[in-house]
């Protein structure tokens, strides 16, 4: 299983300070079937310029007003042709130039493909995020969205929720799973995500939605009630900690956190 054809999709509003690193991390990669797509939500930041930069690497640029980010993600999915889809969107980057070529070297046929990532913090350190076990999604997304590949048939007959809040790939994620779906994990490092993004600032609404997901599927048990009790609670202290002290210190008591957990 190998040379599949890869449409990747950037999504992006007002973020022109992001969103060159991001496209010369797709525009670099050495993969040999790619197709990209930019899709702006109308940006009135100077983001529309940068990427007509690299309007002559880019298959596909859409600039206009959207319903949101996964609005925005809908469209790119149904105007890409590739075989399999990958969502790299601005802030966002590849893992190496490299690292599509190794996707699909002993890979089986799957729905989707999901793999690692590296986490960037302000304070200048970066962590290994490696996927959680299957068993573990009831307690909510086991990997970043930007480090999965979605096989195009099956993410066309399955658009994203825009009634979902902020977790509509995780309800997309989970009805894969829920629907026996061929998930494959692939252990290497696909993206690196940036920390303090949309989901990070909003850790109690995101918790609450993944509990709303589990719950609509008929898996919220007693004990899965009180695990989500405990985490939302967790959260809305961490939430005041974090209100009170400054990013960078934030991020080093993360840093501390981690490299204890290694020891």
């Amino acid at each position: 299983m190998s040379h599949r054809k890869i449409s990747i999709i950037t999504v992006v509003y007002n973020d022109v300070k992001m969103i060159e690193n991001t496209i010369q991390s797709v525009v670099n990669l050495s993969y040999p079937e790619i197709e990209y797509l930019v899709i702006d939500g109308g940006s009135n930041d100077g983001t529309q310029a940068v990427i007509n930069k690299f309007q002559n690497q880019i298959d596909l640029i859409v600039s206009e007003a959207d319903k949101g980010i996964y609005d925005a993600m809908n469209k790119g999915v149904l105007k890409a042709t590739g075989d399999y889809l990958c969502f790299m969107n601005s802030g966002d980057s590849f893992a190496g130039v490299n690292v599509l070529d190794k996707i699909f070297e002993g890979t089986e046929d799957a729905a989707i493909i999901y793999c690692n990532n590296l986490i960037t913090y302000e304070a200048g350190f970066t962590r290994q995020h490696n996927a959680d076990n299957l068993s573990n999604i009831w307690k909510g997304s086991i990997c970043s969205h930007q480090a999965m590949l979605i096989k195009r048939a099956y993410q066309r007959e399955h658009l994203y929720a825009l009634n979902a809040g902020l977790c509509s790939d995780f309800h997309f994620f989970y009805h894969a799973y829920k629907s026996s779906e061929k998930l494959y994990y692939k252990d290497i490092n696909l993206a690196i995500t940036s920390a303090g993004g949309v989901s990070d600032q909003n850790r109690v609404q995101v918790t609450k939605e993944f509990r709303a997901v589990i719950k609509d599927a008929g898996d919220l048990t007693v004990m899965r009630s009180l695990y989500y009790f405990f985490k939302i609670a967790s959260h809305q202290i961490k939430g005041v900690i974090r209100a009170l002290l400054p990013q960078v210190v934030v991020d080093f008591l993360v840093q501390t956190k981690h490299e204890t957990n290694r020891l």
